[in-house]
């Protein structure tokens, strides 16, 4: 993996760009440095929004099999998993979380790739997951949003390319 940094010249801003091999081809892919997201529903906790971090960091940092989800509570790493999908990286962390005795209720979660449909954050809810953070996309985002905010989840949606894309 390469790590390039690029003007760009429509804001006069350093863009960080991830540039991968696959399969032969290359594949770019900007990395916001700014940080512009929004929320949900209802406000976060300050303990919520440190606990997002340390997930945050987990999660857009290792390797436990592709699309990656964090769990913490706490301001503590309650788990993590990953898998070929979202919903096998979220049912991953949520069964090694309950393997070992964390409680997982009022936990934030962090996902390194957007959700692509909702099966991933049913999941997420159902251990008790009440905040999170994960880069927007997909195109069932609207569904995604709307099942948020019907449960008051106060989540963060990074920007599009702010997703962990070097395992992808």
């Amino acid at each position: 993996m390469t790590f390039i940094q690029r003007l760009d010249k429509s804001n006069d801003t350093h863009t960080n760009i991830d540039t991968i091999d696959n399969v032969g081809k290359k594949i770019s892919q900007c990395m916001r440095t700014d940080k512009n997201a929004w929320r949900l529903q209802r406000p976060i906790t300050e303990e919520e929004i440190d606990s997002i971090i340390i997930a945050w960091a987990c999660a857009f940092t290792s390797f436990h099999g592709g699309n990656e989800i964090a769990i913490a509570s706490g301001r503590q790493l309650l788990c993590a998993g990953g898998g070929p999908s979202t919903v096998d990286a979220a049912e991953t962390a949520v069964q090694r979380g309950c393997k070992y005795g964390k409680m997982l209720k009022g936990a934030s979660f962090a996902a390194d790739a957007f959700f692509p449909f909702t099966d991933a954050v049913e999941v997420l809810l159902k251990a008790g997951c009440t905040a999170g953070v994960a880069p927007a996309g997909g195109i069932n985002e609207i569904k995604v949003i709307d099942l948020l905010e019907k449960n008051g989840i106060g989540m963060i949606f990074l920007p599009k390319d702010f997703r962990g894309f070097c395992r992808h």
